[in-house]
């Protein structure tokens, strides 16, 4: 093949960057091509080329894969299609959004096809809650609204403009994490000041520049670096960075909003129809008494309550005002304790729900309520009474040991004319204590459920006091983390002596022998730790730093302190006094309950006492579980899950070196839902565990996402008590054939999940040159479009140029059936490079031959049908870190398939290998395993790797497939996997691979 020069090749406003030969770039395949599939691999398998990718737009009209397929997975009607759609929100089109809100809070939306999409909220450090509302209509998700615990209280009381949260707005005008662009606000001052004085004021909050001032207004526009959202957020409240919820901006600062959208500025969503009609008032009532549930009394927003909460909504679900949301704060009834809370709204006759979101507290632990009536009738003044000692607790019990690693709770509400409100609710670390009340009768007007999804997994650490007094320690760390270092552990199993360290100052150290000891350290408001009232709490680092210096083994910290209220407590978890965690002080740490550091401290004055301390390390197992109530809450939500009602996932994340990131979040759907929440949880590669999903149904439809490296997966866990095992991110990657997870397909939400790209299929007369990528055990979708510059067809000893058909690039064939040629090759993502060089026949389609599950992306109305392409997918049974031993003798799989599940029988396969970047190839012995799905057919390979130190430390792989009809592929993989040494004893039959 002659070289082919690289060169920049100008993108369309509908086109993304590509794969160039030796300075490669994809471009990638438009629409959600890497979503209904399998797996899709993205960025873990990108060609390195230094230019990041551009994010792709929606597809033109494209065929509906669900309407062309029964539930059986057969080809219908060729005339039905649709628009393949991403997210429906106004003004979004690409398949992800990460957007970071000025508190520092994380909001990440994934779309999974056809307006559904799912919802991953983060908490920054020293946060507890964030939660989101949405709307939709028929078309979709209309609005997307998010609301920080940290801003609530502000929020309630008019301060900071609910607008500056707006997920939709903030997206769409381009306020993303991938962008760094910096966001507008407006501030407006209480004073009046002239424009020196607002400007020397804006420049004293950090991580922003000044835009503009109006001295008669006393606003000054600022543009926010989006680095720092927490410094300026921190300055903004007047308080320390990560202190959680304040009920006042810093002094002199009377408002704030995002520049430019304003919800006073912002048309209502649906038209005030109160105008003329009587209304009533209607109350509602949110009564805890004090020790009702366990609960403590604690200070919430300035004054001591048995709950926390500041506003109540109820909602129209009937009549012409369906829809119409009506917020009002809460006012507090009584005093020292306030045990009773009340809000009035005025509405007309009608149907509505109501619901409020307090919290309390038990053992310093956060309690999140979800407080729902999801059906009060209203034709003359209402009461609505909501006792929370009614509250039932959300309670799971595992086979296996578990602590909630992370959690969050989704209703949502469709009324009779479609309309469906959605609210979801995220919790940091440590706040995945779940209460709701049960309903007093069942939903009647439209449609209600109720939902909490979880991941689970074995607690972290365990800690218990020896002795013939002893009893088991519930330990905290400040966060579950197993991806990023900004958490200290204790190492294995440990019996410390505990002795008490006071605050953690110099001298209470110098007064006690620290050394190989468990210090326990009391946060305080001495000027060491920190805690805002029952908010979370800090210790400072002078306070580890301290523990260091006297040679303490770990802290345990008790979260008590001399505040200026009866028992006073950090809430649950203690973190690190810092504003940005980077590096902590090599000090391992954990807090215990109230009630515990009591008990431990008494014991303490009478003798000495020693505690085990159990760190279990990365948990090896989670539990991914996801529970529905229809139509009321029930009175008990109590859930027994056990291994026969789940599946069962053995899951090896390969990575080429460690990787950490934000990790895995999952995602669930019921075929009435167009968004859900996903629960993320945080994970580092390479890595192995065994994932238990459930519990199992057939109408489920699971979004599983990992990041880095970018891989997604639409699957249904419908076989109870079954089990399995993945690889993921496994080396080699080649081109391959997209295979539909007819599961998924027919799991009663028709149409609502989009496909992807159809792999190198013709739609009328022309070819459409997208390939997935395939890897490891399991065939991928990412598709991408093979870039021109290095791909070739011919038509004999012609070559056909590329072109553009209906906004895609294609190859425009005659009609008539003939014989073609396409070579191409790219570097793969740094490591290694891959040539292919197919041949197969192609005439125009006489009618629409789609495969299930993927669409082409030419004009939709000519018939499209996947050609005779033969696809090798090779699984050679590579470790964790994308490697095989050398020296070793073993076999591999090589899968050889069409992606037409009616293509011509595969003949044979031969396979070379090469330990010298392919400047000489042994052949392998290849044996025939038979058939797989969809035609597919499985080969055995068998071939052996010298000692290391006689390669250049990679195997490459040359392989050659047919069919029965002489359509044939010849591929090179250079540099497929890495080497890694070996045991040379018993060379060369001492180790197999698989």
């Amino acid at each position: 093949m002659r070289p082919i020069p690289a060169r920049l090749t100008p993108r369309s406003s509908r086109e993304v960057l590509v794969t160039r030969s030796h300075n490669p770039r994809w471009r990638r395949a438009r629409g959600l091509a890497a979503l209904a599939v399998p797996l899709a691999l993205a960025a873990g398998v990108l060609p390195a080329s230094g230019t990041a990718l551009a994010q792709p737009t929606a597809p033109a009209t494209t065929p509906n894969p669900a309407a062309a397929t029964t539930s059986a997975g057969t080809t219908g009607s060729a005339d039905q299609h649709h628009t393949v759609q991403t997210l429906s929100l106004p003004g979004l089109h690409d398949d992800s959004y990460s957007v970071t809100l000025l508190t520092g809070d994380q909001v990440r939306l994934t779309a999974a096809g056809d307006g559904h999409y799912s919802v991953v909220a983060t908490p920054a450090t020293g946060h507890d809650t964030v939660t989101v509302n949405a709307t939709a209509g028929p078309d979709g998700v209309t609005t997307l609204q998010a609301t920080p615990s940290a801003a609530q209280f502000l929020i309630a009381s008019g301060q900071v403009d609910k607008a500056l949260f707006d997920i939709q707005y903030l997206a769409a005008h381009g306020y993303t994490d991938n962008t760094g662009k910096a966001i507008p606000v407006t501030v407006q001052y209480t004073d009046h000041p002239n424009a020196d004085t607002m400007t020397r004021r804006a420049g004293s909050l950090p991580a922003s520049t000044v835009a503009a001032t109006n001295t008669q207004t006393g606003t000054t526009d600022l543009r926010v670096d989006p680095r720092h959202f927490a410094g300026f957020w921190a300055a903004l409240t007047g308080a320390t960075a990560g202190t959680g919820s304040r009920s006042g901006l810093a002094d002199g600062i009377a408002h704030i909003w995002l520049t430019g959208h304003r919800t006073s500025d912002r048309p209502a969503a649906r038209p005030d129809t109160d105008d003329g009609q009587p209304t009533y008032p209607v109350t509602v009532t949110l009564t805890l008494e004090p020790g009702a549930l366990d609960s403590q009394v604690a200070f919430c927003n300035g004054f001591l309550s048995t709950m926390c909460v500041t506003t109540a909504e109820i909602t129209a679900v009937g009549g012409d005002n369906s829809g119409h949301v009506y917020a009002a704060n809460l006012s507090c009834v009584d005093q020292d304790p306030c045990t009773t809370l009340r809000a009035r709204f005025d509405v007309p006759t009608g149907s509505y729900s109501a619901e409020a979101t307090p919290f309390f507290w038990i053992d310093a632990h956060n309690q999140l309520t979800w407080v729902l009536a999801p059906q009060v009738e209203v034709n003359g003044p209402t009461k609505v009474a909501l006792d929370l000692s009614r509250l039932q607790h959300v309670d799971i019990t595992t086979p296996e040991p578990t602590e909630a690693f992370n959690g969050i709770v989704q209703w949502q509400r469709t009324l009779p004319d479609g309309t469906s409100l959605t609210s979801l609710g995220f919790s940091a670390y440590g706040f995945h204590n779940i209460w709701t009340m049960p309903t007093e009768r069942p939903v009647t007007l439209g449609a209600f459920h109720f939902s909490t999804a979880w991941v689970l997994g074995k607690p972290p650490v365990t800690a218990h006091v020896n002795g013939p007094k002893g009893f088991d320690l519930h330990p905290i760390y400040p966060f579950y983390n197993t991806a990023r270092n900004d958490v200290v552990r204790f190492s294995g199993r440990q019996r410390l002596q505990v002795v008490d360290a006071g605050y953690g100052h110099p001298e209470d150290f110098a007064a006690i022998d620290a050394r190989g000891k468990l210090a326990i350290i009391r946060v305080g408001d001495d000027g060491t730790g920190w805690c805002n009232r029952a908010s979370l709490g800090k210790i400072s680092t002078a306070q580890l730093d301290n523990a260091i210096k006297a040679g303490a083994a770990g802290v345990l910290i008790d979260p008590r302190t001399p505040n200026k209220f009866p028992d006073g407590w950090c809430a649950l978890p203690i973190y690190y006094q810092l504003d940005r965690i980077e590096t902590p002080p090599d000090m391992p740490f954990v807090a215990i309950n109230p009630s515990e550091a009591i008990r431990l401290e008494n014991l303490l004055q009478q003798h000495d006492v020693r505690v085990t301390v159990t760190d279990s390390g990365v948990s090896p197992y989670t539990y991914n579980l996801k529970f529905y109530e229809e139509g009321d809450l029930p009175g008990s939500l109590h859930y027994d899950v056990d291994n026969d009602q789940l599946t069962a996932v053995d899951s090896r994340l390969h990575a080429d070196a460690p990787t950490a990131g934000p990790g895995q979040s999952i995602s669930v759907w019921r075929p009435d839902e167009i968004l859900t929440g996903g629960v993320p949880n945080e994970l580092a590669w390479p890595a192995r565990r065994t994932e238990y999903y459930g519990p199992a149904s057939p109408d489920l439809v699971y979004l599983r996402d990992w990041t880095p490296p970018v891989i997604r997966s639409l699957e249904v866990f419908d076989q109870r008590g079954a089990s399995r095992t993945e690889d993921l991110n496994a080396r080699p990657v080649s081109p391959a054939p997209f295979v539909a997870d007819l599961d998924v397909l027919a799991a009663q939400q028709p149409g609502k999940f989009g496909a992807t790209f159809c792999a190198m299929c013709r739609q009328g007369n022309a070819l459409l040159p997208i390939i997935n990528l395939g890897q490891g055990s399991r065939p991928t979708s990412d598709a991408r479009s093979l870039d021109p510059a290095a791909t070739h067809l011919y038509l004999g000893d012609e070559e056909i140029p590329a072109t553009t058909v209906a906004g895609s690039t294609a190859y425009v064939l005659p009609p008539e059936r003939h014989t073609y040629r396409v070579v191409t090759d790219y570097d793969d993502a740094g490591f290694g490079h891959t040539y292919a060089d197919w041949t197969f026949t192609s005439a125009a389609p006489g009618h629409d031959q789609t495969p299930p599950g993927t669409f082409c992306s030419g004009v939709a109305d000519d018939p499209c049908r996947a050609e005779p392409v033969v696809f090798l997918n090779y699984d050679l049974g590579v470790d964790l870190n994308n490697q095989l031993a050398a020296p070793s003798v073993g076999q591999f799989t090589v899968t050889v398939s069409h992606q037409a599940a009616d293509a011509p029988a595969i003949r044979d396969l031969k396979v070379w290998t090469s330990i010298d970047d392919g400047q000489h190839w042994s052949p392998a012995l290849v044996l025939p395993r038979g058939r797989g799905e969809h035609g597919a057919r499985d080969f055995s390979v068998i071939t052996a790797v010298p000692p290391l130190n006689q390669t250049t430390g990679t195997l490459s792989i040359k392989a050659q497939a047919t069919d029965t009809d002489g359509n044939s592929i010849t591929q090179t993989l250079t540099q497929a996997v890495g080497l890694t040494q070996g045991t040379e004893w018993g060379w060369p039959g001492h180790r197999v691979w698989q």
